[in-house]
């Protein structure tokens, strides 16, 4: 598996990664709910934890708290700020 290259368009540097995680990052760009997606990538890092990595990506603000409005839950969601991911392992479709 290839790298994959993230543009951070907060803070404006690459970060490089595997593609499954940039697949999660991915799956965030919508602002979908933070538990359910983590219960979903649960198996798929090969022991590594989902939440832990969330957390990762959450500190360097590569996962954000979307602006609340009033038709949203209450739940906890976050979305991307990353943008451009691409490399060797970036599909589209």
């Amino acid at each position: 598996m290839g790298a994959v290259y993230l543009f951070h368009d907060l803070y404006g540097y690459l970060m490089e990664m595997s593609p499954d995680i940039a697949g999660m990052i991915e799956a965030f760009s919508d602002g979908v709910d933070t538990d359910e997606t983590i219960q979903y990538f649960q198996d798929k890092f090969d022991g590594a934890q989902p939440r832990e990595m969330v957390d990762v990506l959450v500190a360097h603000a590569v996962l954000v708290d979307p602006p609340r409005t009033r038709s949203r839950a209450s739940g906890r969601s976050c979305r991307s700020r990353a943008s451009g991911i691409s490399g060797s392992g970036a599909t589209s479709g």
